[in-house]
């Protein structure tokens, strides 16, 4: 996602400077980038919610009722 970003980046910010639209383009970079951020926290998110099922899987975790409630919660 971050090389398809970048290419959309450096294009909006070559017709920004070449447009009229320069603010509807600035709105709509801030958009994507909103969105490209949104999609990394997503990512990290559910590293972390993997990274705990392993453990528990492995048996790792000591068996807790908050790890059971959690882990049924995002396993959805």
């Amino acid at each position: 996602m971050s090389e398809v970003f970048e290419t959309l980046s450096d294009v909006f910010e070559e017709l920004c400077s070449e447009s009229e639209d320069r603010e509807f383009l600035e709105g709509y970079m801030d958009a994507v980038d909103h969105a490209h951020y949104k999609e990394e926290q997503r990512a990290y998110y559910q590293g972390f919610v993997d990274s705990v099922q392993v453990l528990d899987g492995l048996g790792i975790l000591k068996k807790r009722m908050r790890i059971k409630e959690f882990l049924k919660k995002f396993s959805k």
